[in-house]
C-alpha cells in the first residue's frame, strides 16, 4: 500500500503548528539530514525557513 504523496506528512505538521499556537509555545523546530530531499523539500513549502545560523553537535558516549 503506497502512502507518498496522500497529503499525511503536511497534515501532521500543520497540526503541530495548531498545537504551538494553542499552547502559545515558541513555535517548532525540526531537524533533518541534508541528505534528506523529502523533508528538505517538504518543510519550506509548509511555511518552515532553514536556520543557517549556527552548527549542530552530537556527542555519542560509547560505552
Amino acid at each position: 500500500m503506497k502512502i507518498f504523496g496522500k497529503g499525511f506528512s503536511k497534515q501532521l505538521i500543520e497540526a503541530s503548528k495548531e498545537l504551538a499556537k494553542s499552547t502559545d509555545a515558541a513555535g517548532v523546530l525540526l531537524e533533518t539530514g541534508k541528505s534528506n530531499e523529502i523533508g528538505n523539500r517538504l518543510y519550506p513549502s509548509c511555511g518552515f525557513e532553514i536556520y543557517d545560523e549556527v552548527n549542530f553537535y552530537e556527542w555519542t558516549n560509547k560505552i
